[in-house]
């Protein structure tokens, strides 16, 4: 999907029910912050080696750029997960059904985001921030790693 404007997005209208429903999700969540509220967190993230080759194997066609870009990608599609998940109609989030990328750091995020859930009052930068410290960046392909031992096992 693309976000247009606000609620309007573009779908391939040969999509199933429950992935136009999980790109609504998606798309609604963009963007989930201002960039320059985290900046610190994004920069963090830019220099872990999952990220960085995740970012780097990008198919040129669908190349998402700068990095920051790219993470907000891998966050949103996190948060749509979170919520297709509540919803009953999430699918696997190591096996990751987009053509366009891996979703290598999705993943990470989505398993960091259900250990540490959102406080209702709290603002989605300061939950993101707080989420990424919480997260051993640097090391975010062992985490993926533990993951998909724990779907495979």
């Amino acid at each position: 999907g693309i976000k247009v404007c606000g609620p309007v997005y573009l779908m391939d209208i040969r999509e199933r029910h429950p992935n136009m429903v999980r790109t609504a999700l998606h798309e609604m969540f963009h963007p989930p912050y201002r960039e320059e509220d985290v900046a610190d967190a994004l920069a963090a993230l830019a220099t872990d080696p999952l990220v960085r080759s995740s970012f780097d194997a990008q198919d040129p066609v669908y190349r998402y750029n700068p990095i920051s870009g790219w993470i907000e990608e891998n966050v949103v599609e996190a948060m749509a997960q979170y919520h297709a998940h509540q919803a009953g109609f999430a699918g696997n989030p190591v096996a990751c059904w987009h053509i366009d990328r891996d979703c290598k750091l999705s993943a990470v995020v989505l398993a960091y985001m259900r250990r540490l859930p959102k406080q209702p009052a709290e603002r989605f930068a300061d939950y993101f921030k707080r989420l990424v410290r919480s997260m051993p960046v640097g090391q975010l392909d062992q985490e993926y790693a533990r993951l998909q031992g724990r779907v495979a096992g």
